[in-house]
């Protein structure tokens, strides 16, 4: 499972995908109002350091193994 997970994180099946807001909300703060489109880019979300950390760009399948 750790293998798949992280080559689906690095080399996700799809480049973007769109939403559009059916209500008015906020996504970090933001007032995104309701009609507005949202472009979604895997790569970019699943190579962030400040979420995956600083070997956010290697392959590394033990990230998906909880160990407790």
């Amino acid at each position: 499972n750790g293998v798949c997970s992280e080559a689906s994180r690095l080399f996700p099946t799809f480049a973007m995908t769109l939403r559009k807001a059916i209500c008015d909300t906020y996504i970090s703060g933001r007032l995104v109002q309701a009609g507005t489109y949202i472009a979604i880019v895997p790569r970019a979300i699943n190579r962030a350091k400040h979420l995956w950390g600083d070997d956010a760009e290697q392959f590394v399948p033990e990230r998906w193994i909880d160990r407790s």
